[in-house]
């Protein structure tokens, strides 16, 4: 069996925070993942329960699988919020996808935790990935928002 991951230090980085949502996923471990989402989160509001999330988690293990993913940038932090950018390629239903993600964090007194994402194709920006800029989030039409 595998070792739960912690969430209970506050000291993770943005960064840190997103790898350990992506391990946490690929290794099945949904209530670190339902722990790392800030409470006012519009998925907390969706899912009301821990209990709630980790069943539905289960249910959907088979569909969806992180490949690999990687971070590209880090926002510095303005006040208690920032941005990480990062590339996450996948199998959704089978299906290859690679997508860019940027996800805004809060910190709390638990640490950082994850209030929102949007997605967008990785084939939207025609450039090298690590180059990918923020801005573009702003500037692409169809961003999927979470």
């Amino acid at each position: 069996m595998t070792k739960p991951l912690c969430l209970s230090t506050n000291d993770l980085t943005p960064a840190q925070l997103i790898e350990l949502r992506c391990r946490a996923f690929v290794s099945g471990d949904f209530e670190a993942v339902f722990d790392s989402y800030h409470p006012e989160s519009s998925f907390r509001a969706h899912f009301r329960s821990r209990q709630e999330y980790l069943d539905y988690g289960q249910q959907m293990l088979g569909d969806f699988t992180i490949l690999s993913w990687s971070i590209l940038r880090v926002e510095e932090p303005s006040g208690r919020e920032t941005r990480v950018l990062y590339r996450l390629k996948s199998l959704c239903q089978g299906q290859p996808q690679d997508t860019l993600e940027l996800a805004g964090l809060v910190q709390t007194e638990q640490g950082w935790r994850y209030l929102w994402g949007e997605k967008l194709p990785r084939e939207v920006f025609n450039g090298p990935v690590d180059q990918v800029p923020f801005s573009l989030f702003e500037q692409t039409e169809g961003v999927m928002r979470f």
